[in-house]
């Protein structure tokens, strides 16, 4: 009798408990109905440049995800494939050699770039066991290549975005800060300050860098959006963060965007850039900037989709850009990958 008792008595409290939780936690639905409600606000012209959607698969059925290519002529070509681990291969002209660098277990590629084929960067971190939590503790991994072996590079980060200039000249995020490479050392620049909007809601106001991209010595771009939290894991994203390097200093613009959380861009191989803008429920929306022009491209999305999500965007070994993303079915959320293509 005593442990039936018992048995009732922690059933009891196992539902009490549950009811607490579901009317106090403030990740429920209607506990993140408050908060900031801030406006999609894209106030660029519209630029003529075609996307292309599509709906690709591998042999398999399962999603298709383009490898990364760095071609510096027609017979110097670098393939760089992140499925099942990490595979470096360089073709030649007459025959591709396996150049994959010593790796430790579990390495997940981030960034990947270059100014020559004796001149690359892998960054990443180790997949495998608990992460620290102090966020400048020592996880990520960069290897350079040149033209002989892949050597590892220090780096006080555990999330590493590249963007090199040359070879004693290369700009980085390390954990969304600028950091500077002299061939020599690493040493963090001198960066604008970021003005917050008047009235910020939420929690834990930042303003974090997605990317850096070097399109010359002296024109290097960092981008990245002012966020709250405002519930949980849920951001409000007040205004953008763009950030141009002129060879002298960094200077920060102001496009006017709300709303949007910028994400990482790429050259678009004509002296300028593309940076994709996301919000929750949107469609992507491609900010271009060539020739001191900034313009804007809504990107379509295939019937019977919503929500795309941002994946990688990628330059084939036929020039084109290719933009994967994650859409999820209007009728199960069922997740799809849409591709998005671009001929420069």
């Amino acid at each position: 009798m005593r442990w039936l008792i018992l048995s009732v008595v922690a059933a009891i409290v196992v539902v009490c408990w549950c009811f607490w939780m579901l009317f106090n936690d403030p990740c429920a639905p209607h506990g993140c109905a408050h908060g900031e409600d801030v406006p999609l606000r894209v106030p660029l012209p519209e630029d003529p440049a075609q996307w292309t959607a599509s709906l690709p698969r591998s042999g398999d059925g399962s999603p298709y995800q383009p490898h990364i290519v760095k071609r510096f002529a027609r017979d110097d070509v670098w393939t760089f494939s992140g499925d099942g681990g990490l595979e470096v291969t360089h073709w030649d002209g007459s025959r591709r050699v396996d150049r994959t660098p010593p790796l430790p277990e579990g390495f997940h590629v981030e960034d990947v770039e270059g100014t020559a084929s004796d001149d690359l960067w892998i960054s990443g971190w180790v997949m495998g066991p608990p992460r620290p939590v102090d966020p400048t503790g020592p996880d990520g991994v960069v290897v350079r290549w040149n033209g002989h072996e892949w050597r590892r590079v220090p780096v006080p980060a555990n999330e590493i975005q590249l963007a090199p200039v040359a070879r004693d000249d290369v700009w980085a995020l390390f954990d969304g800060e600028i950091v500077h490479w002299d061939g020599h050392a690493w040493s963090p620049a001198s960066m604008p300050d970021i003005p917050m909007p008047d009235s910020l809601s939420g929690e834990d106001p930042g303003a974090p860098l997605s990317d850096v991209i070097a399109l010359g010595p002296d024109d290097v771009w960092a981008v990245g959006t002012v966020t709250t939290y405002v519930c949980c894991d849920q951001r409000a994203y007040h205004r953008e963060v763009v950030m141009h390097w002129d060879g002298r200093s960094w200077k920060l613009l102001d496009l006017e965007i709300r709303g949007a959380n910028l994400g990482e861009g790429f050259p678009d191989g004509n002296g300028g850039l593309w940076i994709p803008a996301h919000r929750d429920g949107e469609p992507l929306i491609m900010l271009h900037y060539r020739d001191g022009r900034w313009t804007k491209r809504t990107l379509p999305l295939p019937h019977g989709l919503r929500g795309p999500e941002i994946g990688e965007i990628v330059r084939t070994d036929t020039g084109r850009l290719l933009l994967t993303t994650t859409a999820y079915t209007t009728e199960g959320g069922s997740p799809t990958t849409v591709e998005y293509s671009l001929t420069s």
